[in-house]
């Protein structure tokens, strides 16, 4: 082997390896189309000098025919790469790229299928003495075919250069663009003038593809970086949002601690005063068993809506932490149902609790967090309703927004809401009975928030409310926010 033919076949190898490499690369990086559009110039490069390698080899006109078809195939198809890669690289979105970029393509094509080859060109003496018979062989339309891939690369580089006026980087592309044109000048004078074949053109080709990957390289790096740089600038950014979120929250949660407190201060002032005076009357030596046992009532009633002054206070000021898990909705609202019945002794005769469920999916939450917001719902609506009535619990699978949830509708009976009221529900401290502290309804909406989820109420004055609790069927794939 001719050691010209082994440099041709060393370029070749080149070529392959960064068509390979930079072709991987564009997998990983897919929004970077300049990896997969040089991938793509290196390989037909490679091509092309596979068929200069035979080319120069040939012993025949036959083989010398083969290795030219590949060898213009090649070009033409990398003279078709050239112009989109360089519009790719510099961001420019005009159509010149594909308009020079069609007709390389179309001659590319031509070539394979061997319209430039006339073997019949080169005389039926050629024995391969002269090494390279690629002058005979070209046929017109070959010709017309490199004249246009030439004007194309020399368009694309002109672009290239007028880029790197802004970019010094891109001012080694200009460069390396510009040797194969200067050396397929030389190779045309070496011709005409019957010097030696030693097509530095493809020399120049493989020049100007280590030079492209280095500054290919060299921006992939830069981008590497920078993300480097803006991700740490992120994190950094996102832990002080953070902390100062749940600084914000501690204060929020102090400042409603301190509204709490003045309500409850209000509160508290009745029945201490009732209890007071309940004590009072039981301390005396002489009382009647039947104002005894009013006075214990009285007791007891004022000592259960003091502790549940108390259970709303811890429930709403302590920060809510989800310990999230599967969790059988319909079991967890049976039992929600249960416990507020029991708590409202004298409704368990004219109140009914109606489950209705169409085969719901597991919810994703925390279980004990989702009962109290479940209680503090069914408690409402059997406030709502004093005169008694049905409780119409309705669970279905939704999916809003591309995301799964359970929805979970409560509907009584009751006198519902109008709207200033409806609008004001999940207020804290908001109320429109006397005994209540208006925490239940916020407690609640604080529940779906930290479970990414939500509440919604609909009610009309007189038409009874329905309220609907929106609960993840999967787990979330950021963790959930502070309650």
């Amino acid at each position: 082997m001719a050691p010209i033919v082994a440099f041709h076949l060393a370029q070749t190898g080149l070529h392959a390896y960064v068509a390979a490499w930079f072709g991987l690369l564009s997998r990983r990086r897919p929004d970077a189309p300049e990896y997969r559009l040089f991938a793509a110039l290196a390989f037909f490069i490679g091509v092309a000098t596979l068929g200069t390698a035979i080319l120069v080899d040939a012993r025949s006109v036959h083989q010398a025919a083969g290795g030219e078809r590949l060898l213009y195939a090649g070009l033409c198809f990398a003279c078709a790469a050239f112009p989109l890669f360089v519009g790719t690289l510099i961001g420019d979105r005009r159509p010149w790229g594909r308009w020079l970029a069609a007709p390389c393509a179309v001659f590319g094509c031509l070539a394979m299928a061997g319209a430039f080859c006339d073997p019949s060109f080169a005389g039926a003496g050629y024995d391969g003495s002269r090494g390279d018979p690629a002058a005979a062989l070209v046929t017109p339309l070959g010709i017309v075919a490199i004249a246009w891939s030439a004007l194309a690369g020399l368009a694309s580089t002109w672009m290239l250069a007028r880029s790197a006026r802004a970019d010094r980087t891109m001012r080694i592309a200009v460069v390396a663009a510009g040797l194969p044109m200067l050396a397929g000048v030389f190779d045309l004078v070496s011709r005409v003038f019957g010097g030696p074949s030693v097509h530095a053109a493809m020399t120049g080709t493989s020049l100007l593809i280590v030079s492209l990957s280095y500054v290919l390289l060299q921006r992939l790096v830069a981008v590497d970086v920078s993300l480097e740089r803006k991700t740490r600038e992120l994190e950094t950014a996102h832990a002080t949002l953070q902390k100062a979120q749940e600084d914000l929250v501690k204060k929020e949660q102090l400042a409603a601690v301190g509204e709490l407190s003045a309500v409850i201060a209000h509160e508290i002032r009745n029945p201490l005063a009732i209890l007071k005076n309940a004590a009072s009357g039981l301390s005396r030596e002489r009382i009647a068993d039947e104002d005894r046992e009013t006075l214990l009532t009285i007791l007891d009633q004022e000592a259960d809506r003091l502790n549940q002054l108390v259970n709303d206070l811890l429930a709403y000021a302590s920060p809510l932490v989800p310990d999230a898990r599967p969790v059988d909705v319909v079991g967890l609202v049976e039992l929600a149902a249960r416990l507020a019945m029991e708590s409202h002794p004298r409704a368990k005769e004219g109140i009914r609790v109606v489950v209705r469920a169409d085969n719901p999916s597991l919810a994703w939450g925390d279980p004990s967090l989702l009962r109290h917001a479940l209680i503090n719902i069914v408690d409402n609506a059997i406030l709502a309703m004093p005169a008694g009535g049905v409780v119409t619990v309705t669970l279905s699978d939704v999916v809003e927004r591309g995301r799964p949830f359970v929805s979970i509708a409560f509907t009584d009976e009751g006198e519902g809401m109008d709207t200033l009221v409806r609008q004001r529900a999940r207020d804290v401290f908001f109320t429109t009975r006397s005994t209540g502290t208006g925490l239940g309804l916020a407690i609640v909406d604080r529940v779906a928030r930290v479970h990414r989820g939500r509440v919604e109420i609909e009610s009309r004055h007189g038409h009874g409310t329905t309220v609907t609790l929106y609960v993840p069927r999967e787990r979330g794939s950021r963790p959930p926010p502070l309650g």
